[in-house]
């Protein structure tokens, strides 16, 4: 953007899903727009940062000048309301990898349609027993990791396919019927297996000790 050109880039209804937020250090929050990927925005102290929290999707208006983004207007759209604490956990670990793995400035829209699914699939498990709901974010976990294109999938390449078969039956079927559907094709799910792979993908990232998600889970 020379010359100091400020182009709007977003309308007040798009939905950008809040990654992590740097406030009260900072009046900065990280987004994972649409149409540009992660980006880190700046925002005044009108719009009250303090309210701002990861897992929100929010819309704005989003400026570019220069090397620097900036939101105005800030809307809440949707707060996550997940009750089951295991729910908040992978959550905040999925958007933590969303901070570290994705590029600034590169968009990845197979990632952004894949945290709509997420936040979808998350809300209607909420009768899966504890174990069953440990494995589907798992292979949510390895659903994301793939996106990446970080990684040779060869070894796990039938768990990208079981998560989009899983992921349409929670889209298509009623809670009852997708439980149980989910609880046939979850059987196909080799637990040591996944994490192992999860495990080794993220421990081959430069910032690995700085994720503070990992210990509470694996």
């Amino acid at each position: 953007m020379g010359n100091g050109t400020i182009m709007e880039i977003q309308t007040h209804t798009e939905k950008n899903v809040v990654l992590k937020r740097f406030y009260p250090h900072r009046q900065k929050i990280s987004l994972l727009t649409y149409a540009h990927g992660r980006i880190n925005v700046s925002y005044n102290l009108k719009e009250q940062g303090h309210r701002i929290w990861p897992g929100m999707e929010i819309s704005g208006a989003i400026e570019r000048l220069h090397d620097s983004w900036n939101i105005s207007e800030i809307k809440i759209m949707q707060t996550p309301c997940f009750q089951n604490h295991n729910h908040m956990l992978w959550l905040h670990h999925i958007l933590e990898l969303c901070y570290y793995f994705l590029p600034l400035d590169n968009p990845v829209p197979e990632v952004y349609f894949f945290l709509q699914d997420y936040y979808f699939i998350i809300e209607k498990s909420k009768k899966l027993t504890p174990s069953q709901q440990v494995g589907l974010h798992e292979l949510c976990v390895i659903r994301f990791l793939t996106l990446t294109g970080a990684y040779h999938i060869t070894h796990i390449a039938n768990y990208i396919s079981l998560f989009n078969e899983i992921a349409q039956g929670f889209i298509d079927f009623d809670d009852t019927t997708c439980i149980e559907y989910y609880e046939k094709k979850i059987t196909l799910l080799q637990p040591a297996k996944a994490r192992t792979w999860i495990m080794d993908c993220l421990q081959k990232h430069p910032m690995i000790k700085a994720f503070k998600t990992v210990h509470d889970l694996y």
